[in-house]
């Protein structure tokens, strides 16, 4: 919810800016048969785009991990995990939901790298956890008992 608000209020509109300013200038260009300088503006644009896709990727990820982990602490009475193992389930979970949108923002910030690596290491982490706290839920059915 917080980075909604600061995307929409300080990055948002600074984006599209950007993008219109880019298509309407490799326009002109085109027009003046400037072909070069179009292309180069068209990219620029592609530029933009790809940061605002990723903008919006970073809130998409917070607002879905959020959703399931509300989903899991639901669950949680249903684990079949000890409270501790269940407890760094749950921080390996929530240090990877955070992780993974913060990565994206670090590459709309310049950091394609380290982002790109922190960003697949906080997926890691939550595919891990979540895998390990749905493996927790299953429990094989008894025989004799209501199936």
């Amino acid at each position: 919810m917080f980075y909604g608000l600061y995307y929409t209020s300080f990055i948002l509109n600074d984006l599209r800016v950007q993008r219109l300013t880019a298509m309407e200038t490799a326009l002109e260009k085109t027009n003046q048969g400037q072909q070069d300088a179009a292309l180069r503006w068209l990219k620029q644009w592609e530029v933009t785009q790809e940061t605002a896709d990723q903008h919006s990727d970073v809130h998409s990820h917070l607002t879905l991990f959020g959703v399931i982990a509300v989903f899991m602490s639901m669950l949680a009475g249903h684990s079949s995990f000890k409270s501790r193992l269940l407890s760094a389930v749950s921080l390996l979970y929530i240090g990877g939901g955070f992780l993974l949108p913060f990565g994206v923002f670090l590459e709309t910030m310049g950091s394609k790298q380290t982002g790109a690596f922190i960003a697949v290491t906080g997926g890691i982490w939550t595919f891990i956890a979540f895998t390990a706290f749905a493996l927790s839920l299953w429990r094989p059915f008894k025989s004799g008992g209501n199936e």
